[in-house]
């Protein structure tokens, strides 16, 4: 087994040198005996866990849906991962009297419901990007420039984008 040294405070050290002759008196040692430093403990205590109400909840959804553990997230982003989101709004239902059960069902809906609204949105702004860019392409041929390749890529242009 090893020994556990126990540390002495610095001016204990200094006096028990001090008496043995092993070591000059150094300038500062008069000063701290007259004014000893402050006695701390030599162990920070563990601080409490900070723990939030919808901290249960976000545990619960990740149980249900373990994919959103290995969705990439950033640290400095404000906005909140979404099992945060998920949990803000499964609470908010359940101050207003629903189960936790109820809540998670309707917040789960809502969840799929704007999921579909923004897949909706972005493939109709795909579809805008993708008109303006033929636009663009027929403008710049009738006036004799050359084609443009910095087309917004697609999923059936995956086969070319993986040539270069």
């Amino acid at each position: 087994m090893r020994r556990v040294r126990r540390l002495r405070p610095l001016l204990q050290k200094m006096t028990h040198l001090l008496k043995s002759g092993v070591v000059k008196e150094p300038a500062w040692y008069q000063a701290m005996q007259k004014v000893p430093p402050a006695d701390l403990p030599m162990r920070a205590s563990v601080p409490k866990q900070i723990v939030y109400e919808e901290d249960k909840l976000v545990d619960s959804f990740l149980e249900e849906n373990p994919s959103f553990l290995k969705s990439p997230m950033t640290l400095y982003d404000p906005e909140p991962i979404l099992p945060r989101k998920f949990a803000w709004r499964q609470l908010e239902l359940m101050k207003e009297g629903y189960s936790r059960e109820r809540a998670y069902d309707i917040t789960e809906n809502e969840m799929e419901q704007s999921l579909l609204e923004l897949q909706n949105t972005t493939g109709g702004a795909r579809e805008t990007l993708k008109s303006m860019q033929d636009i663009e392409e027929a403008i710049l041929q009738k006036q004799g420039g050359k084609s443009l390749c910095h087309r917004f890529p697609s999923a059936s242009d995956a086969p070319l984008l993986m040539r270069h």
